[in-house]
């Protein structure tokens, strides 16, 4: 009797989460930035074969996304409505938790664990540099802005944010080879200046020197 009451007990936290996400409580922006009327058009097939599909964003159809707090931390974390389900059932296996609900759907107060709350941005924020250039290349807008130190940073875009870190070290790393190659090239032009304005050696003939 006492496990059915648990079970019970278990399967009613798990619904209430639901029906809290349902009716829109922790609602999350979408992770994407495609919208409706933008041009997607590509080309398919190489050499004569290729051809260019014309395609146009008609319509946007998603599960939505959901914030949950970590129960133990008090950390908000976003999660695709899809995987609801599933991830409202996740209990802690160890102390002080044991056997509690992993996310709650409502910020936690006070956690047993709290995190370092810092003011750090992702570097995908909407408020952070280089957004502009973000937006162009299509990467995703991330609200975390909570993270305690510039390595928190990184290794929340290694993480979460795999692909977008990955294009972003090619530009640094392009970058800093760029201004590399610029600065070799301004010392070599410095040095085959400096070597044209070297005064010739002095001429001197047989006949001054027997003077």
């Amino acid at each position: 009797m006492e496990d059915t009451q648990i079970r019970t007990k278990e399967e009613q936290e798990e619904k209430d989460i639901l029906s809290a996400m349902q009716l829109g409580v922790g609602k999350a922006p979408e992770a994407g930035e495609t919208k409706v009327g933008q041009d997607v058009s590509g080309d398919i097939g190489e050499g004569d074969t290729k051809i260019n599909i014309p395609a146009v964003v008609s319509s946007i159809v998603s599960a939505g996304y959901s914030y949950l707090y970590n129960t133990r931390t008090g950390d908000k974390s976003r999660f695709n409505n899809n995987m609801l389900p599933r991830v409202v059932r996740q209990r802690w296996n160890d102390e002080p938790l044991k056997g509690q609900l992993v996310w709650s759907a409502r910020p936690v107060t006070s956690p047993p664990h709290p995190i370092k709350v810092g003011t750090f941005k992702c570097m995908l924020h909407k408020d952070a540099p280089n957004r502009e250039l973000y937006d162009q290349m299509g990467f995703a807008i991330c609200p975390k802005d909570n993270l305690a130190s510039p390595y928190q940073v990184r290794r929340h875009m290694m993480k979460k944010h795999k692909d977008e870190w990955a294009a972003i070290e090619d530009m640094r790393k392009e970058a800093e080879k760029k201004k590399s190659d610029e600065r070799a090239d301004s010392q070599l032009r410095a040095m085959e200046a400096l070597a044209g304005r070297e005064t010739p050696p002095l001429y001197v003939s047989q006949k001054d020197r027997e003077e």
